[in-house]
């Protein structure tokens, strides 16, 4: 029974943690466990060893699945301090994680407890516990705090019922607290990582290079029946790339004409904005990017977190928003656009000499 409880708990670790999804570690602690009887057994509470694993699948921003297993030897004092109780459990456990700071993690779940085997123990004589223990299903809450990729987790678990062939029955429930610390481990997914940040850096020195010797558009947004705010920000646009932008050529455009200029390699350029007068010209054989103003959302992977700001971003000539560490984008607040143009132009220009010249 334990031999193949300890093969599924195996198992189930393998086809979870090294699958590139997902993250998980190792967890050992302690487990204070208590009684709830209702055999009149006398007995005192007693720290006891756990150890096990625990998988976390991210959800959406700040949410986790997390998954878990570990056995847990509960014991204690039984009637008189030469008596002692030792009961070993397989727990499973499914909860869900929230993430309110960098650091902390909550969560609620449930544990399924599986009784794999227990003995009253009296000097040298034992006796197996067959029938006052059972399976056990129980909500829990937790709390952990991450330090260094470790995580110190904090549990306690209420006692709600006993699993007794195929019945409920409320007798002798554990309910107990957990201290543990989760140790991540190595996996696939470090090696895949480790190569997609090796790919993201190339990547970044290739787009640096081409924007050095190719061409940013600067979009306006296109629409003919603007608003006055809207010509306003456009104005504003205008005036912070003239007044700013050195690193490479650029031009001003409609956004709507990205498309057109995706298909045929020509695009309508203003000569001197505001003016209507335009000139077609040909990008077939230059690389470019483009610049769009205004609210775009922002990811940072290091936390999953996802929001909207206001900033200037750079796409290259798929409409992708390029991504980190090459400086995508620059935040700006109100119409402050003149300190985040002349900022994205010195953010290029460091990162350019950096890749190309290491410094």
């Amino acid at each position: 029974m334990i031999k193949k409880s300890i093969f599924i708990a195996l198992l189930f670790l393998q086809s979870m943690v090294f699958a590139q999804e997902y993250s998980g570690g190792i967890d050992a602690g302690l487990s204070y466990t208590n009684l709830n009887d209702s055999d009149s057994l006398t007995i005192s509470p007693a720290f006891s060893p756990t150890i096990g694993f625990s998988i976390n699948r991210s959800l959406q921003s700040k949410w986790y699945l997390a998954v878990g297993s570990s056995f847990t030897l509960r014991n204690g004092m039984v009637l008189t301090p030469n008596r002692k109780f030792r009961s070993l459990y397989l727990d499973w456990r499914l909860s869900l994680r929230y993430k309110p700071l960098s650091i902390l993690y909550v969560e609620a779940g449930a544990v399924a407890a599986q009784f794999l085997n227990g003995r009253v123990e009296s000097g040298f004589t034992s006796r197996t516990l067959s029938g006052e223990f059972k399976n056990q299903i129980s909500p829990f809450v937790g709390i952990s705090v991450e330090v260094n990729n470790y995580l110190l987790n904090a549990k306690y678990y209420i006692p709600r019922v006993i699993v007794n062939a195929g019945s409920f029955s409320p007798v002798n429930q554990f309910s107990y607290a957990e201290i543990s610390i989760t140790i991540p481990i190595s996996s696939k997914k470090s090696n895949s990582e480790s190569e997609e940040k090796k790919a993201s850096i190339e990547e970044a020195k290739q787009h640096i290079s081409e924007l050095k010797n190719g061409i940013l558009l600067v979009v306006l947004s296109g629409n003919e029946t603007k608003q006055v705010k809207d010509k306003e920000l456009d104005n504003l646009i205008v005036k912070a790339f003239q007044n700013n932008y050195k690193f490479s050529r650029y031009f001003i455009v409609d956004e709507a004409d990205i498309d057109g200029l995706i298909t045929t390699g020509k695009i309508s350029v203003y000569e001197t904005y505001p003016y209507l007068a335009r000139q077609t010209i040909d990008l077939t054989n230059l690389t470019w990017y483009y610049a769009k103003t205004g609210k775009d959302v922002l990811e940072k992977p290091a936390n999953n977190e996802v929001f909207e700001v206001n900033g200037i971003f750079i796409y290259d000539s798929s409409k992708q928003k390029l991504k980190y560490p090459f400086p995508f984008y620059m935040q700006y607040t109100g119409t402050n656009i003149d300190t985040a143009v002349k900022s994205i132009n010195s953010e290029f220009d460091r990162y350019y000499y950096q890749t190309v010249f290491g410094k």
